[in-house]
């Protein structure tokens, strides 16, 4: 009998942002709690389809996007679930919590060089 599956989620929509510097700083201080769910939602769409890189935002009117590299996954989520946790915002920070056990362990390759001692 064949395994059922697994159905990769649906890519979430770019959220769209101010590109005038000061309509940017007003608006991410009033939906900061939603911006943070937003990227933690493109971390997972990334690390679900074994992506480089997440997508979670584009400048109104510009072909410009925000792309977050996989290696900055981890420091990206440690800081959101910080945030979320001093801001009450529970749903976010335990999602926030789980995907970053999700995330691979970092792989150490040890390097020598060689030393002529003469």
């Amino acid at each position: 009998m064949k395994k059922p599956r697994k159905l990769k989620q649906k890519q979430p929509t770019m959220q769209e942002l101010p590109s005038n510097n000061l309509d940017m700083e007003r608006y991410v201080s009033e939906n900061m709690d939603h911006l943070m769910g937003v990227i933690v939602d493109s971390i997972e769409f990334a690390v679900d389809n074994n992506r480089q890189t997440a997508e979670p935002f584009q400048f109104g009117d510009t072909p410009y996007v925000v792309l977050i590299r996989e290696c900055d996954f981890q420091p990206n989520l440690e800081h959101i679930l910080a945030e979320s946790v001093k801001r009450e915002r529970f749903e976010t920070s335990a999602k926030a919590k789980s995907l970053l056990e999700r995330l691979p362990k970092p792989r150490y390759i040890k390097q020598y060089k060689n030393v002529n001692l003469l």
